[in-house]
Formats: structure tokens, sequence, C-alpha cells
């Protein structure tokens, strides 16, 4: 397979993961006991492991356009996920020697990623009065279960993209 082949191919796969994740997340919320609320974050995680295969300006252009359609999709608040993708994907960029080959530093940078968008995410919806839910609420049954189930779930996807890329 050619390099122009595999760039297209992980390029699809990122505007898929945005699909996928609400998949996901949708058969977790029909599953799961009491009020849990799991979400499925491949997005970010394909942002974290292509960081450090993609140039900054692919990176820039790329994951503002998920993050663009990230919002409008799902947060409906324009902004949020279009700026802190690309941020995100360069900042992994400059420290990707700290975090290529550990598991255990990818699944703890997967959980930071999570719980910053997520805030900010929150943080936004209260302040336009979106959500009703109470901060401690959204911590124990929404940003925590989602957290640890990403962590767990970035080094497994983690090898299956370095078979795709290398």
């Amino acid at each position: 397979m050619t390099r122009e082949v595999k760039r297209f191919l992980l390029d699809l796969s990122v505007c898929f993961s945005i699909l996928l994740d609400g998949q996901i997340s949708s058969l977790f919320a029909t599953y799961l006991p009491f009020n849990f609320h799991i979400t499925c974050h491949l997005l970010l995680i394909s942002v974290q492991i292509l960081s450090f295969v993609y140039s900054k300006q692919h990176l820039i252009l790329l994951f503002t356009l998920a993050g663009f359609l990230y919002d409008v999709y799902y947060l409906q608040i324009v902004g949020v996920a279009t700026l802190t993708l690309p941020v995100m994907a360069l900042v992994l960029r400059k420290y990707n020697s700290l975090l290529l080959g550990n598991p255990f530093t990818q699944a703890v940078t997967t959980a930071v990623m999570i719980m910053f968008l997520d805030l900010v995410s929150y943080l936004i919806s209260s302040l336009l009065h979106g959500t009703s839910l109470s901060f401690p609420l959204f911590v124990v049954y929404g940003l925590a279960p989602t957290m640890l189930f990403n962590a767990l779930l970035s080094p497994l996807l983690q090898r299956w993209f370095e078979r795709i890329t290398i």
C-alpha cells in the first residue's frame, strides 16, 4: 500500500471514529446500570496516536475539521473541540518522545485529554444553561467512568494503529 493510500485511510478513520464514538456511547447508555454515562472518545485516542505520524500542518487541518464536525454533531457549541483538538495534537507532537511506546503514559495522557475536553464542555454548557447536572454528579457518573474506559482502550488501539502506520 502506498503512503498516500495509508494517509487517506487514516484520515478517513478519523472521520469514522466520530461516528463510532456516538454509536458506542449510545450502546453503553442503553445497557449500563444506574445513571452511569460512559462516552467513548476514539477521536481523542486517534488524535493522540496520529500526532506522532503527521506533519504539523496536516494535524492542524485534519483535527480542526474533525473538531468542527464533533462540535456540530455532539456538542452543538461550535468552538470547543474545534480549538482544543488541534492544540492537543500539537502539544502531543511536541512531547511525543515522552509518550511514544509506553502504554501506561499513553493511558494517563488519554485520561488527561478526556478530562480537559469534557470539563471544558461541561463548563461551557453550564454557563449557557445547557445542563442542570451538578458538578459532583457529572464527575462521579460521567467523567470518571469515561476516563477509566478510554484509558483502558487507548493501549489496545495504539497497537492497532501502529500496525497500520508502520
